[in-house]
């Protein structure tokens, strides 16, 4: 059995929002599912016998609040892991779904909000303020739960001049402790362009006063990257190990080895024989952790999860990642610490 960080699990396609960045429907592996207890359960528990990870990250294809009674299949697999990760839009989260999941010890929650005013969430909300009005209510009682929020901020041409601005609002709330932002970086062509020089000028006020602002940011390293990359034409470099630290897992069983392209289906867990499969023995995981990168989306690749590509090749230190509450338990520390020493050791021999 391998061992990994993150199960990554899309649950279902239905959504309640048509964010003009999504790349959802371009997916075949969420046609025709409409999932059950019984069937989640089951896929999560068969995907075990193949791999052992700490972290189940579950992001929806869609709205994960529209999967009905999906409480109930999160408190039964919350025991396997370390954390439970849930990402909302925010739309549809009534104020007693929270306080059930918050009773979990090991929950913690996504928020995706572009920015702290409608402006910002355009290509999200579009002009609608009474749905803007809902998710910021979802934040505050998201907040008031003590529970750790993850913010993914999507950066486009109307909030990539604001970030600042807005982690300025996050500090001011009174949930900071428990609160830290990820910017992320969508590629697919329904993208409305980051205006680099407004946003590699935010980039730099950061860096320049990263610890005004630490308390709730990803590494300073991480920051740095982003800001080579887009002054060297959003050219990547980077070495990408992310396959090896998460799997990502579909309600219809089908499994893949990218959480940000779904690409190649390494089968369906629902079949595949655990004794017989040896996942990272797959041919794909060697063509994407080529020193420098070759398949055309890696090209030009950029994300959160390249804090572990950093950590692998030493520009970021194990208590840096702690910092960030979903990765501040022992256990997920030492596994962080466990692939960086296997990958390292097979590459040797």
């Amino acid at each position: 059995m391998e061992k990994g960080l993150y199960t990554v699990f899309v649950p279902n396609k239905k959504c309640n929002l048509s964010c003009a960045y999504c790349s959802t429907d371009s997916s075949d592996f969420l046609k025709n599912n409409n999932p059950d207890t019984d069937s989640i359960n089951k896929v999560l528990s068969k995907s075990r016998h193949i791999i052992d990870t700490k972290i189940l990250k579950i992001v929806g294809g869609g709205e994960i609040f529209l999967v009905e009674q999906f409480e109930n299949w999160v408190i039964k697999q919350a025991p396997y892991y370390t954390s439970v990760f849930i990402l909302t839009n925010g739309v549809s989260v009534c104020e007693k779904r929270i306080d059930f999941l918050a009773q979990i010890t090991n929950i913690h929650f996504g928020l995706s909000l572009d920015g702290h005013n409608l402006k910002m969430n355009h290509y999200r909300f579009r002009d609608s303020k009474a749905t803007f009005d809902k998710v910021m209510s979802t934040f505050n009682k998201l907040g008031q739960s003590s529970v750790p929020i993850q913010i993914n901020m999507v950066m486009n041409d109307l909030n990539c001049s604001y970030f600042i601005d807005y982690i300025k609002f996050l500090q001011d709330t009174n949930y900071a402790l428990n609160l830290h932002i990820s910017p992320l970086m969508y590629k697919n062509s329904n993208q409305r362009k980051i205006q680099n020089n407004a946003w590699i000028k935010q980039l730099e006020t950061l860096l320049n006063d990263y610890e005004s602002f630490s308390d709730i940011l990803l590494p300073k390293k991480y920051y740095e990257l982003l800001h080579t990359y887009y002054t060297d034409k959003g050219i990547r470099n980077l070495r990408c190990y992310i396959p090896f630290f998460m799997v990502q897992l579909f309600s219809t069983g089908e499994l893949t080895s990218c959480p940000i392209v779904w690409n190649t289906n390494l089968g369906n867990i629902l079949k595949i024989d655990p004794n017989a499969f040896n996942l990272y023995e797959q041919k794909i995981y060697t063509l994407l952790n080529q020193p420098k990168p070759r398949l055309p989306f890696c090209k030009n690749c950029i994300s959160s999860y390249d804090i572990f590509n950093l950590f692998m090749d030493g520009q970021i230190a194990i208590d840096e990642i702690q910092k960030i509450r979903l990765f501040s338990p022992p256990d997920i520390a030492n596994r962080i610490a466990d692939i960086k020493e296997n990958l390292l050791y097979n590459q040797k021999t």
